[in-house]
């Protein structure tokens, strides 16, 4: 098995196969939907620790069929979109690319966090992350955000109980993640919607 790839490599040489390594996956499309009813090829669909509190609705959306709905959601929990396999998003951040979607909030003044995270790619590096910290302005409206992937900052990362400070170590050339966290503040009796994350 080839964690980096997520593929069996022996399977598939024992049926003849000859797969292409395709690990670190250029990623430089104009457009890429990251969720707007479904996920795009090559990301795999929402996974969180809480998977109660989240659900798709109908009944407020953009466009398209759904939006998701993010509901009392713990302090540090988060909606997680795999890349898989991993990406190169250096191109991206060299083009001054932006991270778009709509989000609303039930409450003013709400904070979440947009996490990149990158790839572990031994047992001294470490998982490391770029945050961008939003605040809801108001509520029960859909607000729209373009956030340049250049604005977004290294923050450590927590690994087996315990927290490393950044050591200017992240790597856009390999991105494992995409997660939207409640880094900032509990968000129980709040509901958050989120749609069309390109």
């Amino acid at each position: 098995f080839n964690s980096d790839q997520k593929i069996n490599l022996q399977l598939l040489e024992s049926l003849n196969f000859k797969p292409i390594n395709y690990a670190n996956q250029i990623f430089d499309k104009c457009k890429t939907k990251i969720f707007s009813d479904y996920c795009d090829n090559g990301i795999q669909p929402i996974k969180s620790a809480n998977l109660k509190n989240i659900t798709f609705t109908n009944a407020e959306k953009i466009e398209g069929e759904f939006s998701l709905k993010w509901k009392n959601a713990d302090r540090y929990s988060n909606i997680s979109f795999d890349f898989l396999p991993n990406k190169n998003f250096q191109n991206l951040v060299n083009k001054n690319a932006v991270i778009k979607f709509s989000i609303k909030f039930s409450h003013p003044s709400t904070k979440i966090d947009l996490r990149f995270v990158d790839v572990k790619n031994n047992s001294s590096d470490h998982a490391w992350r770029k945050n961008y910290s939003i605040e809801s302005a108001n509520s029960n409206s859909w607000q729209k955000f373009e956030i340049p992937l250049n604005d977004f900052y290294e923050t450590g990362c927590y690994e087996n109980g315990k927290w490393y400070n950044p050591e200017n170590k992240f790597d856009w050339n390999e991105i494992d993640k995409f997660e939207i966290v409640a880094e900032q503040e509990s968000l129980i009796g709040k509901t958050i919607l989120l749609d069309e994350i390109e």
